[in-house]
């Protein structure tokens, strides 16, 4: 959440859930998680069907590089637990975002399923 003079306000939105091999994952958690590292700092993470888990989590960032999933991946499972690793990433030239220059979730969520 944000606080705003002293006032907290819950920024996570209630959508903003999956259910991967039958377990609720907050997808602001696992993005509160990926962004601890130093790389991922503009990292979007959105849901996206999966065969084999009914739903997953993909990180969508700007940042390229072997190994940045493997790290984002050991850092969700010890902040948020093991079934809520990221299955992919995948890098963009500019993340997608809204007028208010907020992330545009949709967006973001496009580019990962096309």
């Amino acid at each position: 959440g944000d606080v705003v003079d002293g006032v907290v306000s819950v920024t996570g939105r209630l959508d903003n859930v999956i259910v991967s091999g039958g377990t609720n994952i907050s997808l602001d958690r696992v993005e509160d998680a990926v962004r601890t590292v130093r790389a991922l700092q503009d990292a979007v993470v959105v849901g996206v069907d999966d065969r084999r888990w009914g739903e997953a989590s993909v990180i969508v960032t700007t940042a390229g590089g072997d190994g940045l999933l493997a790290i984002a991946r050991a850092v969700v499972e010890a902040e948020v637990g093991p079934y809520a690793r990221p299955s992919r990433l995948l890098t963009v030239e500019a993340i997608p975002t809204l007028p208010s220059g907020k992330p545009d979730r949709r967006a973001c969520r496009e580019l990962v399923v096309r």
